[in-house]
């Protein structure tokens, strides 16, 4: 090789090398500043076993309520991803402890009808409760969820405002009589000889049915499989005052139809068709009122359906002469309440939920106290041990001591030998309502004595009438209007002040 050529061999070489590292770094600067351009790379895949594990995605559309489809949460300490449940409700906060109204209720897996069955509760359980869903489901503190049909409280649940659910005024404003959205026991008295016997409608939830009375439903009416997007079904608004929508606590759920039908299958539920035509027409102008003010408030009220088979051509005659005829107090519709008999006296609206409406005061029933009521005077026995038991996990109470004065009743309204109780202790414990001590111990009503038998071991109660006792006692209304009394003064007799038209 030529030595002279050298120099110019390296020099070329040298400015080649130059070319291809300035080149390079233009092409890298182009493609970082490229954000549109995609550069493929081989790199590791790192999976976990939750996250092979973990469902398939579905091609629902999530909504507003249902973003929690779209994430998982997966737990840094277990590696375990636990994925939202299906959500297609809304959710306001609440605290508060309620009680299972029925034997033989399940909570379920989300808060829509026909879900999933998880645990089965009994009467009077106390269940934590952390919200209201706008489907009227309560959630419980596991996670579970109980229709708010078949829960009660002795105190409004606060439901924090801030949520989405449109919650009832009885939440939200003490002094309102509850709208009896709750279905109460279908509860009949013991059948006489003259009549049918009437059970409890338009009333806050009632004791257990006795032995002759048909079987209470213990368990929320079964519904069809939902949708595909697993909507809760809705009773229909009614449309006109020819149109009631209720819902059947003996086993047709929510219906919607006309109205006089309707109305003569809840009156034959209630006390049948062979009473005096004035009580009947009392109680059809009632019932008419406690529905119609539900549906004009929005709300669906529980009712016991007769079969429509049942109903009699005379009832329907009676529902027709004073169809559309209501209670009203200052111009407006009552919160129209009724029960089967009381002690001699009815209870008022301030002694039971604690809202005094004037026309739910006490009012003299002497019907119901002097043996035309089977109801009154019956009694109810408990072992010592049931008693404490009883104390125990309903109040809180540990009972020891002096059997004798485990129970002790101290005042009833208006200070009455015998009436609805207004204070009893239990052990050292007092200022105890009756209600309470009804709901505890299962007795027809909170009017009653009490009193220790040493030779048994046990506490006798003996109760007086059958229900809540606020507004009209219908055995009352038969014994009224048998002594020559109309159904429009039968109505403004029990609830005062009131005109009927």
């Amino acid at each position: 090789m030529n030595r002279s050529r050298l120099p110019k061999i390296i020099a070329a070489l040298s400015i080649a090398c130059v070319y291809v590292f300035v080149f390079g770094i233009a092409q890298v600067v182009s493609v970082s500043a490229d954000n549109s351009r995609k550069i493929d790379v081989n790199l590791p895949i790192y999976t976990t076993e939750a996250v092979q594990s973990a469902p398939a995605a579905t091609s629902k559309k999530p909504s507003s309520t249902d973003t929690a489809n779209t994430t998982a949460d997966v737990s840094a300490s277990s590696g375990e991803e636990t994925a939202a449940p299906d959500k297609e409700w809304d959710e306001s906060p609440v605290n508060g402890t309620m009680y299972v109204l029925y034997d033989g209720i399940y909570s379920r897996k989300k808060a829509v009808m026909g879900a999933e069955e998880v645990d089965l509760y009994n009467k009077d359980d106390p269940v934590k409760v952390i919200a209201l869903t706008d489907t009227y489901y309560y959630k419980l503190a596991d996670g579970t969820y109980i229709h708010m049909d078949y829960l009660t409280s002795d105190a409004p649940i606060n439901v924090q405002t801030t949520g989405s659910v449109n919650v009832d005024p009885p939440h939200t404003d003490p002094s309102y009589i509850p709208p009896y959205t709750v279905p109460p026991a279908s509860v009949q008295t013991q059948p006489s000889s003259s009549a049918s016997v009437p059970s409890y409608t338009a009333a806050p939830p009632e004791t257990p049915a006795p032995e002759t009375a048909p079987p209470v439903t213990e368990r929320p009416p079964e519904t069809e499989e939902p949708d595909d997007t697993d909507e809760p079904d809705t009773p229909t608004s009614p449309d006109d005052e020819n149109t009631f929508s209720v819902y059947d606590q003996n086993g047709e759920g929510y219906v919607t139809g006309n109205a006089r039908e309707l109305l003569a299958r809840i009156v034959m539920n209630e006390i049948g068709d062979t009473w005096h035509d004035e009580a009947i027409k009392a109680q059809i102008v009632a019932a008419y009122t406690y529905v119609r003010k539900e549906n004009d408030l929005g709300n669906v009220p529980t009712v016991g359906l007769a079969k429509l088979s049942n109903v009699s051509d005379h009832l329907i005659s009676l529902v027709s002469e004073v169809f559309g005829e209501a209670i009203y107090y200052n111009g407006e519709l009552i919160n129209c309440s009724y029960f089967a008999s009381s002690c001699g006296y009815t209870n008022s609206s301030a002694n039971v939920w604690g809202g005094d409406l004037p026309y739910l005061r006490s009012v003299d029933c002497p019907f119901d106290s002097n043996g035309n009521d089977p109801n009154y005077g019956l009694t109810a026995q408990f072992t010592s041990a049931e008693v404490k038991s009883i104390a125990s996990s309903y109040f809180d109470i540990t009972l020891s001591g002096d059997k004798s004065k485990w129970l002790t009743v101290n005042a009833t309204l208006d200070d009455r030998s015998i009436g609805w109780v207004t204070d009893a202790s239990v052990g050292s414990v007092s200022g105890i309502d009756g209600t309470d001590m009804r709901s505890a111990f299962g007795l027809r009503s909170s009017a009653f004595t009490v009193e220790y038998n040493k030779s048994t071991d046990s506490f006798i109660f003996t109760t007086y009438g059958y229900g809540h006792g606020v507004g009209m006692s219908q055995y009352g209304a038969k014994q009224l209007a048998e002594s020559g009394y109309t159904y429009t003064q039968i109505l403004q007799h029990y609830y005062t002040g009131v005109d009927v038209y």
